[in-house]
This record gives structure tokens, C-alpha cells and sequence, in this order.
């Protein structure tokens, strides 16, 4: 045998033995079953070595579906490829939703899920498995537009696995599409001209007829902040400007429905479906800081006061010096400045249209809060409205 091919023999099977010793340390979990109606649901868990950034290696795990009826493994035909111009047999899910109704249905959703991928409605019509196209997508989500107030995800989860729904009846599919549960009609609805919904932002209210709903999102064109109402049974929405100097706020997070509902109202004419309007004489809310907690470290908290004038940095430290009885620290600079208050250090930065308040890691940073609280008080007057920016 020429030593170059024993050479590539012997590399073969190097690579085969340490593929086999790396199948055998993976952990294995058994496949979870559910019934729902006449399917079957299978859950399979996947493990994977991650974490080789960060230098901490450890095992992953994540999840794909499948689906059983009478015992035999169900697949369909369905659309594939970025544009869905293509087709593919699919057998296997990247996310599978369950939901109360009426006739025993699921939603799956099958392609590419970091580009476009495809949802598709599952349900016994006739009796065998019928797969129903809804949407194509570029983020797998899944949230009620009627849940009750309070319930609903305050972020969307835009990569969804395993989706156990319930509390609602009509559910938004990606960006553009609604499925009726209880009657399994699904509609799906054109983009709004010139904007774009903001994708993490949940569908803030449903029109009284529960024919529309309304989304904040962005204009095309600068990126202005709006408020879009889909009409989903039409196929039509409305575009509607948002007055930052009398419907005031700072981050997304923020708008709810009672905000909706201060600057917004539905209109009802005969003949047509509830459209939304902006309120006319509308008393603005008082302006107020932002409050942040980092995710990963609790005792880091920011107060910020956004879409300011550079002179509200002044009056700021003014407020922090007399109110707070702060002492200010010699590395007090032109955008920066520091305070001993209440024997802790307490910062103070300047930067473009924002001035924050914050405090290094440590277990006291609650006074960061604190501090805003008073500072928002003064807000409530209206003696600083000047310097918030248009």
C-alpha cells in the first residue's frame, strides 16, 4: 500500500474514533410527547458545545418539532428559499405554537429562521393532517392582540421555539399576519407605507370592532417615531405622526395603552371599521427621566433625561447642589460632573442631547433612582419644559 494512502487511512479513521468519542460524551434527553387532538407533538432536544468565546466551554441545549398522526411521522410540501419561490418537504420545525380552540390545530413554523422562514397551520380537515399556508417571516413570533392588559410580554420574542399561548383569541404572526383561533381563519395584510413597526414592540390596543390594531414603529424617512393601525381584515393601515411635544416619552417601553389612550382615541362611522385618530387639545403629560437597570448587573442604574438642551446638564448639577445638599468632587469637568450625596459618589454626564445620572457598581445605587424620583418631581411643574428638544 503506497504510504500516502495509508497516511489518509489512518487520518480517517482518527477523525471517525474522535467523532464516535465526542457522540458519546454528548448528553442525551428522550424525546417529550404531547397529544393535541388526533396529532401527536414531539419535542426533540438538541445539546451543543458553546461558550468558546468566552472561554467557559459548556454544553447548550435547544429544541426542533415534529409532529405524529396515528403513529406515523407527518410531513408536508411547503414554500422554501428566500423569496419562497422554492419547495421542500419538511418533517421537522423550528417552532411549534399551541393555542385553546375550538377545532384541535397548531402552528409550526419550517425554513430558514435567520432569513425568511414560512408559518404554516396545522389541523385535521377531514380526517387526515392538513398544513395551511399563513405567512412568510423574518422573525418568528407569536403574541395575542387581545390579551388583557398586563399580561401580554413587555419585549416580543423574535426567535421563538415552543410557544404555549393562551389568554387570547386573535394571534399576530411575524409582522404581518393574524389567525383567528377560534374560527382558524388566518388574514394576512399589506406593510404600511413609508414605515415600519418596531419588531420588539408588542401590539399596544385592538380597535373596539376588533377589526384593527395598533403598533409603534418608525417613518422610512428619518426614522420619526409613529403610531401604525392595521386594519388586518382590509388589508390597510394608517399612519399617524407622533408630536414629541405634546405626546411626550422617552423609550418604546414606555407607550402602553393608557398612553395611547391619553393622546389617541378610535372613530366609528357607518360603514366602516373603527380608525384611529389623534386626540385634538391634548393635555401633555409631564416630561420625566428614564430609568434603566443593567440586565446583567442589578446594582447599575441610570436616570436620563433625554432629548435635552446642553443647558439642562446646569441646572441638573443646580438641583443636585442645593436640593440634594451635594458636595461637588474636584473631577468636575465641562460634560462631567461628581457629587458626594448622602456619603456616596453620585456622576453627572453631558452627552449630545442627554444627561445621565449614575453611580459606580456597589450595592447603594438604588439613590440613583431616588435622586430621579426628586428630579421628576420638578419636571411636574413644568419650569425646565425649555430645554426638552421638539
Amino acid at each position: 500500500m503506497p504510504i500516502i494512502a495509508a497516511v489518509a487511512i489512518c487520518a480517517v479513521l482518527t477523525l471517525g474514533a474522535g467523532a464516535l468519542y465526542v457522540y458519546s460524551k454528548t448528553p442525551k434527553a428522550p424525546d417529550k410527547t404531547e397529544r393535541i387532538g388526533s396529532l401527536e407533538l414531539v419535542t426533540h432536544t438538541i445539546f451543543y458545545k458553546t461558550g468558546w468565546n468566552e472561554g467557559q466551554v459548556h454544553w447548550g441545549q435547544t429544541e426542533n418539532y415534529s409532529l405524529r398522526y396515528q403513529g406515523k411521522a407527518f410531513s408536508f410540501e411547503g414554500r422554501s428559499g428566500m423569496y419562497g419561490d422554492q419547495q421542500a418537504t419538511y418533517s421537522g420545525f423550528n417552532a411549534l405554537f399551541t393555542f385553546p380552540s375550538a377545532q384541535p390545530a397548531v402552528v409550526v413554523n419550517v425554513g430558514d429562521p435567520n432569513n425568511t422562514s414560512f408559518f404554516y397551520l396545522i389541523h385535521d380537515l377531514n380526517g387526515a393532517p392538513q398544513a395551511e399556508f399563513l405567512t412568510d417571516t423574518d422573525s418568528v413570533s407569536a403574541s395575542w392582540l387581545d390579551a388583557s392588559p398586563g399580561t401580554g410580554p413587555a419585549v416580543l420574542n423574535v426567535a421563538m421555539h415552543r410557544g404555549r399561548l393562551e389568554g387570547g383569541r386573535y394571534l399576530l404572526l411575524g409582522l404581518y399576519c393574524v389567525l383567528d383561533t377560534q374560527t382558524l381563519t388566518s388574514y394576512r395584510f399589506k406593510q404600511p407605507e413609508g414605515a415600519n413597526p418596531n419588531q420588539f414592540k408588542p401590539a399596544i390596543a385592538m380597535s373596539p370592532d376588533r377589526h384593527s390594531f395598533v403598533r409603534f414603529g418608525y417613518q422610512n424617512n428619518g426614522g420619526a417615531a409613529v403610531m401604525i393601525a392595521f386594519d388586518f381584515i382590509d388589508s390597510a393601515s394608517d399612519v399617524l405622526p407622533i408630536d414629541r411635544k405634546t405626546m411626550r416619552f422617552n423609550e418604546w417601553a414606555e407607550i402602553d395603552a393608557a398612553w395611547l389612550d391619553h393622546h389617541f382615541e378610535w372613530k366609528r362611522a357607518a360603514g366602516v371599521h373603527d380608525r384611529l385618530a389623534a386626540r385634538t387639545n391634548i393635555q401633555p403629560l409631564p416630561y420625566r427621566g428614564y430609568r434603566s437597570t443593567d440586565t446583567y448587573d442589578p446594582s447599575m442604574k441610570e436616570y436620563k433625561l433625554m432629548r435635552v438642551q446642553p443647558e439642562m446638564f446646569e441646572r441638573v448639577k443646580e438641583f443636585v447642589a442645593k436640593e440634594l445638599q451635594g458636595q461637588p468632587l474636584p473631577e468636575t469637568l465641562e460634560t462631567a460632573a461628581s457629587f458626594k450625596v448622602e456619603g456616596h459618589t453620585v456622576h453627572l454626564l453631558k452627552h449630545e442631547d442627554e444627561v445621565s445620572v449614575w453611580m459606580d457598581r456597589g450595592p447603594d445605587s438604588a439613590l440613583v433612582f431616588q435622586i430621579g424620583d426628586r428630579f421628576d418631581e420638578v419636571l411636574k411643574t413644568g419650569v425646565h419644559d425649555d430645554l426638552f428638544l421638539p
